[in-house]
């Protein structure tokens, strides 16, 4: 859903392109391959363990907790 979002928001529509008034927006297909294929977003690879062992360091940095405190999932029970 947020490629189909992003790409919204990249190819607004113009002129004829309109289809609806009240929904400015047209279907641009999006396809993906499952992660264990991905080899542009999902790298450098899921089982190197340099890679893995970097991450997890950073993760435990003060200025990553900083940061990215405001995204924690919170309980809902």
């Amino acid at each position: 859903m947020s490629a189909q979002a992003s790409l919204a928001g990249l190819y607004p529509l113009a002129g004829n392109q309109v289809w609806n008034p009240k929904v400015l927006w047209q279907p641009i297909p999006v396809h993906t391959v499952p992660l264990s294929h991905d080899k542009l977003l999902h790298l450098p690879y899921p089982n190197c363990p340099r890679y893995n062992q970097l991450q997890k360091e950073t993760f435990a940095t003060r200025s990553f907790r900083r940061h990215f405190k405001h995204y924690k999932v919170k309980s809902t029970r």
